[in-house]
């Protein structure tokens, strides 16, 4: 696990990951410590880099968004070409940047209304790379199955399914305040209404007003946490599923197999090359074979491949483009 936590910051994480804008005194009653002691132990993982971001789950099937992951092969580049692509993908409506150790460098997830959309937008993000871009690969995500940490007390206890994502028939017509609103949630899940309110420029009323609004419509489907994927114990992989037949029935009691295994915190449906996605946090490779080659015997019929990413250097990890300002101050959506 770490030197950096111990079982109390597990008990705070795991409660997080399950609704991160609770409240100080809820969350206190829930570890059962004092709320000055709760305070204290989040502030000390954020300014140690233990905690990421406040995340805000946005079901972007709801709001008539689609949500692509493109996945980049580069050559070695410096540091300031880096930050201008990151600065490109941002541009490009990104909510996940991150780099990989594998077969691939470097993720890159953004939203659209449109095929079209998207399709312009990932050439804006490969002509960023310029002669540094090898090879990328687009999936289109169906839907996301997003859980809690296991339980603190015991790891191998699965943690619970909060949401899942994509999957809606309904629409919900956002609006300029909405799109602001959510923006800012973005940036931050705990923010108070006043400083969302000072972030967009709307009274701290008609804030709390639109989240209710957009947490009652299902539009934000629950709250979580982003936990540093380098830190020690906590490493965060990618699994890329090529199955054997993406129509085989069982298909959906696969993913509530994958979904049971308790290091496991997300898995997606996708139309690529590959047909399944899942996301865990392992303390080790070793860790890592051992589950993949249990899956693989209890599942080997359907599976025909797994390609694993280790992920690292989390830019941003977001569902909805979060509010930005530009060089003039001013608020900008993307």
């Amino acid at each position: 696990m770490g030197e950096q936590i111990d079982k109390t910051d597990r008990h705070i994480l795991e409660e997080l990951s399950i609704d991160s804008r609770a409240l100080l005194t809820k969350l206190a009653k829930k570890i059962r410590t004092s709320k000055q002691t709760l305070q204290y132990r989040m502030q000390r993982m954020e300014k140690d880099g233990v905690v990421n971001a406040y995340i805000t789950y946005v079901d972007w099937s709801r709001i008539g968004y689609m949500r692509r992951e493109m996945l980049v092969k580069h050559a070695p580049m410096g540091e300031s070409l880096y930050k201008g692509i990151i600065e490109t993908c941002m541009r490009q409506g990104g909510v996940h940047i991150t780099r990989c150790d594998g077969e691939w460098n470097m993720l890159v997830g953004y939203l659209g209304a449109s095929n079209k959309e998207l399709y312009e937008k990932a050439n804006e993000i490969r002509r960023a790379f310029g002669s540094h871009m090898i090879e990328t690969r687009a999936a289109t995500l169906v839907d996301v199955y997003v859980k809690s940490m296991q339980k603190y007390d015991n790891e191998n206890e699965s943690g619970e399914v909060v949401g899942v994502l994509g999957a809606a028939e309904k629409r919900y017509a956002l609006d300029d305040k909405d799109r602001l609103v959510l923006g800012a949630l973005a940036v931050n899940a705990r923010a108070p209404y006043a400083q969302i309110a000072e972030m967009t420029g709307l009274a701290p009323e008609t804030v709390r007003f639109r989240i209710k609004r957009l947490e009652k419509e299902k539009v934000i489907v629950s709250y979580g946490v982003s936990i540093n994927p380098e830190l020690d114990g906590f490493n965060h992989f990618m699994i890329l599923v090529r199955l054997s037949d993406p129509q085989n029935e069982r298909i959906e009691k696969f993913i509530k197999y994958l979904l049971a295994i308790p290091k496991v915190r997300r898995v997606a449906r996708v139309i690529s090359t590959v047909d399944l996605i899942y996301e865990a946090r392992f303390s080790d490779e070793r860790e890592l074979r051992e589950t993949k080659a249990r899956i693989e015997r209890d599942y080997g019929d359907m599976i025909h491949s797994q390609t694993v990413l280790r992920l690292y250097g989390e830019n941003l990890f977001a569902f909805f483009p979060p509010l930005r300002r530009d060089k003039a101050g001013k608020k900008q959506g993307n």
